[in-house]
Parts: C-alpha cells; structure tokens; sequence
C-alpha cells in the first residue's frame, strides 16, 4: 500500500474521532488486550496514535479484567469512555462482550464511543440483550470498521450512534522491518475458530521453506518478558483496595508489554518477502511494512470485508480463494520484486 493510501485511512479515521470524541479532552480507554494477540495490540498503539494527534490524553486505562469504576471516576470525572476496538462485537468472545455490556449499564450518565469493531452475532438472544442494555445508553456510539455490518448495525441498534471508522491499527503507521527477509514467504495460519482451512491441510510440498506462524505465546522467547509484571497487576487487581495503587504502574506495565508484543510480530513478520495470511492484522501488519500482502478469507469474511474496504485500492494486496493459490501467488510475487 502506497503511502498517499494509509494517510488516506488515517486522515479518515481522525475525521471520525474527532467529531464523536471530540479534541483536547482526558479519556478512560478500557479493555486493554493483556493477551499476546499483537493484532489487537497494534490497535491499541493505534488508538493511542489517534488521540495524542486529537490531543487527548489517556488518564485511565484497564484490562476487562482489572476495571474498577471508581478509580476510573477518580481519574477521570468528565471526559469520555472508549471501548477497545477490534474483533469481539458479538457472542464469539463473550467475555469482552459482556464486559462492554456492564461498562455501559454501569455508566449511563457518561459519553461512551466502542472503537472500530467488527459485528458477529449468532445467538439471537444474546444479541436481544445486548440491544436492551445499549438502547438504555442516551450517548453511545458504535464504530464499525467494515461497510457491509453498517445499515444492519444502525438498523438494529437505532437508538444509538453508528458509525463507520477504519480498522484502529492503520493509526500505527508506518513500520520500520527488523531484519532483510530470509524466506520467500511469511505465512500466518489462523489456529483458532476464526479459520475456514486447518493448518494440517496445507501442503507441505507448497509451503516448502516458508516460515508458518500465527500470533503465538513463545514461552522461552522475548515477546514475554511483560508477562510477570501483567500477571502481578491482574492478581492485584483482585482485590478492590489495591486498584488505585497499582493505576499508573498498570498504564506504564500496558504500554511496555504493546510495545514489546509489536516488535516481535515486526521481527516475525519482517523474515518474509511477503506476507500470506488469512488474519486482518497480518496483512495491516505487511502493509504498514512495505511487504507485499496475499489474503484469504476467514470465517466471518471480515478480511474480504477489509479488502473491499481498503486493501485493494493498494496495488500490493491480493485476495484469493484459499491458501494453495494464495501460496501460488505470493511466490510469483516474491521472485519478481
């Protein structure tokens, strides 16, 4: 993708969050992802791109797991509530869901804004409640990161604000590669309910000497060393007494730990000439590298979404049906730049 393109994203994200945050003000940003997934955090140091550029200052932040809403009311008393971006709108990862759920039952005297999402429902009543708990909110607005979710979305949420942003991780920029590429290809595998194909089906003759990952815990590896420090604030956080003590040293613990995460997915992904993959943040990932990018789809069509969204006004991103032809590809692209 070229560079007009990504400053293209970016300007119309910033557009967007300006008028529904709103400049110069303190925020409380909730829902840190405290998990090695560096899709989700290269939307967190996204986010924080965004708001230093509005001129808002993060005052409180939390995992779902470490929130308490007095100490976020301490720390920040008038500004605005925003809700971690990313992929979990829905009943697929239930836990963020409801953690949203009780943030906006909890807050109804606060402006609320749920980052750029994707929308994923399969169970109707799930979804009935989760229409009940945000109709009773008089400032919520929804950012949805993929066109075709946003008529469906306002319609069945029409008593809140919806709106469409891009995806948060663009807000990262551009990335610097950690090494010159030592394979051809870097093929990211999704490993979890997401996939449509199982790793074990991909062709050992195709792969070849590619490098297969996903987004992995590497237990022995650098990409942990937040994890003692993580650990310890999530233990503390147990207890309702320590919650004020620990609030800046989580901040300073959250910011670290994204930061140590992205660098490893840099060096991970930076091996590869070009990036193959069926996860929405591998491709933004070999973007913002300067990498070429194959896609394939996932089960709930949210890179084909993205793709029709902003990838493929980027000559360098392709889209195929599976991954034998997007292995195919990506070698023609490899041996010919």
């Amino acid at each position: 993708m070229d560079a007009s393109a990504i400053d293209h994203i970016q300007q119309r994200t910033r557009e967007v969050l300006q008028k529904v945050i709103g400049p110069g003000s303190g925020v409380a940003l909730l829902d840190f992802p405290n998990h090695a997934n560096a899709g989700d955090v290269l939307i967190y140091r996204g986010q924080l791109a965004y708001l230093s550029q509005l001129g808002c200052d993060v005052q409180y932040l939390c995992a779902y797991n470490t929130y308490d809403r007095a100490v976020m009311d301490e720390k920040v008393p008038n500004g605005p509530i925003l809700l971690q971006g990313g992929g979990s709108f829905g009943d697929r990862y239930r836990v963020y869901q409801e953690f949203r759920e009780r943030v906006i039952a909890e807050n109804p005297d606060r402006k609320i804004v749920q980052m750029p999402q994707t929308f994923e429902f399969s169970d109707q009543d799930f979804l009935a409640r989760t229409r009940e708990i945000y109709a009773r909110h008089p400032d919520l607005t929804i950012l949805i990161r993929h066109r075709h979710d946003l008529d469906r979305v306002a319609e069945l949420f029409p008593q809140n604000r919806v709106v469409f942003c891009p995806d948060a991780a663009f807000g990262a920029g551009r990335l610097q590669p950690a090494t010159e590429p030592d394979h051809d290809l870097v093929i990211m595998k999704r490993v979890d309910t997401e996939s449509l194909e199982d790793p074990e089906d991909l062709s050992p003759d195709l792969v070849g000497d590619a490098f297969v990952t996903d987004w992995r815990l590497e237990w022995f590896g650098g990409d942990l060393r937040w994890w003692p420090r993580s650990f310890l604030i999530v233990l503390l956080s147990t207890r309702a007494r320590f919650r004020p003590r620990i609030a800046d040293f989580s901040r300073r613990t959250f910011d670290r730990q994204s930061e140590i995460i992205v660098d490893q997915a840099v060096r991970t992904l930076s091996r590869g000439r070009v990036v193959v993959t069926d996860r929405l943040h591998g491709a933004i990932f070999g973007l913002l590298l300067g990498k070429p990018v194959v896609l394939v789809d996932n089960a709930n069509r949210k890179v084909s979404a993205a793709y029709r969204d902003y990838f493929r006004e980027a000559g360098t991103v392709h889209l195929t049906d599976d991954f034998d032809a997007a292995i195919t590809l990506g070698r023609e692209l490899a041996h010919s730049t």
